[in-house]
Parts: C-alpha cells; structure tokens; sequence
C-alpha cells in the first residue's frame, strides 16, 4: 500500500493549506487579483461537483451552468427580500440539491449518453427561463448585485474571498466524507460495473439522482458566492459554454480527485490571467499547454501526479504484487466434507425454485424447474453449455424476469424484486466474467460487498458520526479477515487491474462473500483457472461458507470438483430437469451421461 493511501484526510490537508497560503497572501493582492483568486477559488467548488458527479458516479454533465444560474438566482430572489448572505447560501443549497434531484430522475430509466443530452437540454430550457423571468432576472438588461451582507455585516470584496474561502473548505469536507465511506463506494461501483453494484444491493437509478442532488447542491452554493463576486449577472452569461468549462475544469484537473478541481480551476480560470500581457498568444500557449497535458496526463493534474508518486515516490514497490500461495486443496476439503453439514452456523435460508420459466422471445431458456434446497446445504447446478444453468441463477437473482412460476427465500416470495432487494434478502452471487471496479483495490471491493449490511447512511457519513466510525472499523476488520480466509491478505492495497487472472477471480469472489450472504450463487468461479487455482479457490470458498451456514449452488462445468464437494447435485438439459440426487447417484443416471457423453 502506497504513503498516499497512508495519508488520512489529504484531501482536506491540501485544501486546508492552499486556505491558508491564500489567506496569508491576500493582503498583498490587488482589487482585480482578489476577484481572479475569488473565481478561482469559486470554481474549485464547481470542479468539486463534477468529481462527484462525473469523476465518483460516471454521469457527465453539460448543464451545470444551469444549475450554477439557480444558486445566483436563489441569491438575488433572497437578497431582494432584504435577508442576508446567511439564508443565500442555505437556499441556494436546497434549491440546487431539488434541482439536482430532478434532472437525475431521468437516470431511472435512461444511461449515461442519452442523460448528458438531457443535461444539455436542461441548459438551453434553463437560460431561456431566466431570459423570460424578467422579473427577477432582469431579462437581457441583467442585474446588479449588492455587496455581500452576512449576519448584518456589509463585507468587501476581500472579505467575499475569506468567505468564499471557508465555504471551499466545508463543501470540499462535505464531498470528501461522502466519497470516502459506502456512499462514495458505491458511486465508483455504479461508475465501474453497475452489474455488480445492482448484484450487491445498491439501487443503480437511486445512487445517479443522489449524486445529481449533491452534485447540485455544491453548484447551488457556489451559485451565490458567484453572484456577489462578479456584481451584475445577465441570463447570457449561463451559456453552453461555461457548462463545458466548469466540466473541463474536473477533466483536466484530475476528475477523480478533489484537489484536482483546485488545479483544474487554477489552469482554467487563473493560468489564462497570467498570460494576459502575452496578448493574443495566450489562448495559442493555453491551448499548446492544455493539449499537452492530456496527452502526458489522461487523467489531469492530480491523476498525473499520483502516478509519479507511486512509480517514483516513497514506498514504492520495485517489483510486481506476490503470487497467491496454493494450499494442498484435497486436504482443505476432505477435512470440511468429512464433517456433519449439521456442524454450519445456521445462516441459511431455504431456496424453494417452483415451475420456473424464464423465456427469451420464442426461445425457452428455463423450462419448468422445481427445485428445494434445504438451508445450509451445497448444490451443485450442472450441465451442457446452453442447458440454462446461468440464466436460472439470474431469475433467482433478479437480473431476467421469471415468466412463471416462483422464487422464494425463506418465507419470502421474490415476484417482482430487483437484484438490490433480493440481496437485501440474503442472496448473494458472482458473475461467469469478471465484473471488478478498475481503479480501486482489494481492500476497496471487500469493502463495497458489505454495502448492503454498513448500519450507517449518507448523514451519518458526511458528518463522521459514531455509526459511521464504528461501521468503518467493522467493514474494515470484516474485509482483512475474509481477504486472509481467501489468501489475498497479502494484497489488500493492490489495484485490482495489477493483479493476474487468477488473483482477479479470487477478488471477485471475495467481494461476494465478505457480507456473509445467507444464500451464495457461484456462477463458474473457477472458470479460467488453471486445475489447482480453481480446487484452492472453491475449496476456500465453500469452507468458508460451510463455516457460516450458507446455503451454496455452485454452477461449475469441473464435473468431478462439483461431485467432490457438493451434497446434491441438480444437472440441467434444455432448460430442464434430468437429474436430481446426491452426486454418485446423479453420476450414474442415464439422462446425464447421455446429456454429457451423447447416446
């Protein structure tokens, strides 16, 4: 684990010393470089959002000078009412978070390409509001703003800085809180594959408007401290143009960082102000610049410097991450097997699968399966390629619709639940192909496998409370400890893209039993897997998993690695039932060696 992962709140270090280094310089400023600090510093927020929005949750925005008109708006409606700077700066939050909210609502039910366009809709409708809203606005004429007032004192436009300074710093911890803990997981797991976070209990459609409405929020904010800085406002100044800008600020500076939007506002709004006794040839030497950087730095400022870090930095590690050691398999598993499957710890629940038929246009995937498992038991789920056995895990699992029959876990009937709803109950599963998050580390994935079971919520989150720390350091203990059951203890800082094939699969499948689900669907965990790999690998899991009392199907084409270890095995064939019993009985069954050998 590299030192800048080692650091704690660096975030906040770095912006809580570019606060002071700008309050230590601000009385040498002039009237005009005061203002360019103030935009800069302003814009920083903006650049902030867009971390959260774009960078954490993967929604691009193009209509954020939309929302940043509602908070200049919001300020001049409230100042004009004769209320100070105090009450701008709530209603031009609340006001932003509701618009924020709604121009997420569409994420419900469209992606990310179709929402940017309608982010883009949102600022050519929401300029031309502001144009016809004369009343407030001022319509093309524009309006002027009055000095800031807070809490009955009249500030000058150094003090707009201090303020807007100490305003930086509390949205910058605001979004910090929210995107170190599971909310900020969560986002990068939407952002990363979105079939796994849906797998792990977060409602995808729900995590995109959250992050719209804080997004929003900070935009709201930063919508009245602009409103005061630049004086007079017009409609024409919430243009496309500023939307792009504000958006190239996050890109350039590093969109997954928040100190990257300080650099990217700095590069973008305060560079060019250097550059101005260049004349004309500041644009042509801001462009060469701007090129250059995304060429040496896709991932802007902050991303390039983390990468010299870790290559060149303190800590860095000369050679690549250790391998996994194998342990002797047949002895790890003869020694569980060998015990009493009364022995479990009673976690599971019972899965009762009743004339399943899931349906494809005309084709028939699942055809009519019933099947009981009692609670705690291993199944295997076997079968000819195209048999139906994946497909059966995802109605099961809620990722198809069960055209009849029923699906129940315990006592509850799983109709028309989503996959979140369902692993709220319980049910846990991996994927035939990896679905990792690339960017985070181990430790990050066993982290997100226990969004479901935090104990804690976004408030308590952004304000660090009790429930927040004390689930942290459970999740956290939780993560080492199923890490060294799977022997990835070693490898708990590692990226995941650094890691080999193998090591992959074991973070894949770690990820789904960090949160002890009382129902665990393994789709070909050892598929890709050399034969010792794929032994250690299912072997740890299902000691694990016996362990715990889990309920287990095991989808898995190593027929003799399946007979081995499971207590009943289901084979499937065109969507049917051909076999059901325990494993030497199932062997030996006519329909499944004509299934497996042909006739």
């Amino acid at each position: 684990m590299n030192v800048l992962r080692r650091l704690p709140g660096k975030d906040v270090v770095v912006a809580l010393l570019a606060i002071l280094l700008v309050f230590g310089l601000s009385g040498a400023l002039t009237g005009y470089q005061v203002y360019v600090v103030t935009v800069v510093v302003i814009f920083t927020v903006i650049g902030a959002s867009h971390t959260i929005l774009f960078g954490a949750a993967g929604q691009p925005s193009v209509g954020h000078a939309a929302l940043l008109g509602a908070g200049v708006y919001t300020a001049v409606a409230i100042g004009q009412a004769g209320l100070g700077m105090e009450v701008e700066l709530v209603g031009g939050v609340v006001v932003g978070t509701l618009i924020g909210v709604v121009i997420g609502l569409p994420s419900l039910r469209i992606g990310s390409l179709y929402l940017a366009i309608a982010t883009l809709a949102l600022c050519v409708v929401g300029q031309q509001i502001y144009f016809e809203w004369t009343a407030l606005t001022g319509g093309g004429a524009g309006v002027q703003i009055p000095p800031p007032t807070l809490f009955g004192t009249v500030y000058t436009p150094l003090g707009l800085l201090y303020i807007a300074l100490v305003m930086m710093g509390v949205c910058l911890l605001f979004a910090r809180n929210l995107l170190r803990g599971r909310q900020g997981r969560a986002w990068n797991a939407l952002r990363t594959s979105p079939l796994a976070a849906s797998s792990l209990g977060m409602s995808l459609g729900w995590q995109k408007v959250a992050a719209f409405g804080v997004s929003g929020a900070l935009v709201g904010c930063a919508g009245v401290l602009y409103a005061h800085a630049v004086n007079y406002v017009s409609p024409q100044d919430f243009t496309l143009d500023l939307s792009i800008v504000t958006l190239v600020i996050a890109i350039i500076g590093g969109q997954r960082y928040l100190w990257g939007a300080a650099l990217g506002a700095i590069f973008v709004e305060g560079v060019p102000e250097v550059l101005r006794a260049t004349g004309e040839f500041r644009y042509v030497i801001f462009g060469a610049v701007f090129v250059l950087i995304m060429l040496f730095f896709p991932e802007g400022f902050a991303g390039g410097i983390v990468a010299l870090w870790r290559r060149w930095g303190p800590g860095r590690r000369p050679s690549g991450p250790a391998p996994v050691e194998l342990q002797p398999t047949a002895t790890l598993l003869e020694a569980e097997l060998a015990q009493s499957t009364t022995g479990a710890g009673g976690g599971g629940e019972r899965l009762s699968i009743k004339d399943v038929r899931v349906a494809f246009g005309g084709v028939t995937a699942v055809d009519g399966v019933t099947v009981d498992i009692a609670p705690g038991s291993v199944v295997g789920l076997v079968g000819p390629n195209g048999a139906g056995k994946t497909t059966l895990l995802n109605a099961i699992s809620g990722f198809v619709p069960v055209e009849s029959g029923t699906v129940a876990v315990g006592e509850h009937v799983l109709r028309a639940r989503r996959p979140a709803q369902r692993r709220a109950l319980g049910v846990g599963r991996t994927f035939q192909n990896l679905s990792l998050h690339e960017g985070l580390t181990v430790l990050d994935h066993l982290m997100i496998g226990q969004h479901a079971v935090a104990g804690y919520g976004p408030v308590g989150q952004a304000l660090r409370l009790p429930p927040f720390v004390k689930g942290e350091r459970r999740m956290r203990a939780t993560a080492l400890e199923t890490a060294e059951i799977l022997g990835l203890g070693h490898l708990v800082g590692e990226r995941v893209e650094n890691l080999a094939y193998g090591v992959q699969k074991r973070v894949d499948v770690a990820r789904a039993i960090v949160a002890r689900p009382r129902i665990l669907l393994l789709d070909e965990p050892a598929a890709g897997l050399t034969p010792d790999e794929g032994d250690d690998l299912v072997g740890r899991v299902l000691v694990h998993s016996r362990h715990v009392g889990a309920t287990v199907v095991l989808v898995e084409h190593n027929i003799e690695l399946v007979m081995r270890v499971t207590d009943r095995v289901v084979a499937l064939n065109f969507g049917r039932v051909i076999a059901d019993d325990v494993p030497d009985v199932v062997r030996r069954q006519d329909d499944f060696v004509e299934a497996y050998l042909g006739s």
